[in-house]
C-alpha cells in the first residue's frame, strides 16, 4: 500500500567511499553567476567600510586637537601643582617625623597620642601622594601631546 522512499544518499556505498561520504562537508560549488554576485556583494561592503572609516578619520582627526589641547594643558597644570605640593610637603615630612616620635614617646608613656599620629601620617604620606600623583597625571599629560595631531 504504502511505498517506503529510498533517498538514502549513502546507499549502495561501501568501505572508504562511504567513510568519505560521511565525512564529506555539507556545501555545494557555487556556479559562475553566483561567485561573480558574491564578489560584487564583497567589493560593495569593502567600499562601504573605506568610506566610513574615512569619514571616522576626517571627524577623528579633526576632533582629537580640540579635546586633547585642553586636557593636555590640565594635565600639564596638574602635574605642576603635584610637584610643588610634594616639594612643600617634603620640607613639612621633618614635622611628621618630629610627631611621629612624640606620638610614640606617648604611647610608650600610656598617654593620649591620637592628635600626633594623625599629624605624621598626614605629613608622612602626602610627599609620596603628591609624587604618585605627578606621575600618573604626568604619563597622560605625554599621551594627549604625543596624540593630539
Amino acid at each position: 500500500m504504502f511505498k517506503k522512499k529510498e533517498d538514502n544518499p549513502l546507499k549502495g556505498l561501501h568501505g572508504q567511499e562511504l567513510i568519505d561520504a560521511i565525512n564529506k562537508p555539507a556545501y555545494r560549488v557555487a556556479t559562475k553567476e553566483e561567485m561573480i554576485a558574491a564578489q560584487h556583494r564583497i567589493d560593495e561592503l569593502n567600499r562601504k567600510y573605506a568610506r566610513q572609516e574615512e569619514i571616522k578619520n576626517k571627524i577623528g582627526y579633526f576632533l582629537k586637537p580640540i579635546f586633547f589641547t585642553p586636557l593636555a594643558f590640565f594635565f600639564h597644570f596638574i602635574t605642576f601643582i603635584s610637584r610643588l605640593a610634594g616639594a612643600v610637603s617634603c620640607i613639612a615630612m621633618l614635622y611628621g617625623l618630629y610627631c611621629g616620635y612624640k606620638a610614640f614617646t606617648a604611647w610608650r608613656a600610656g598617654e593620649t597620642f591620637t592628635a600626633n599620629v594623625k599629624t605624621a601620617v598626614i605629613l608622612i604620606a602626602l610627599p609620596f601622594i603628591a609624587y604618585g600623583i605627578a606621575e600618573i597625571s604626568e604619563r597622560i599629560w605625554r599621551y594627549f601631546e604625543d596624540n593630539k595631531y
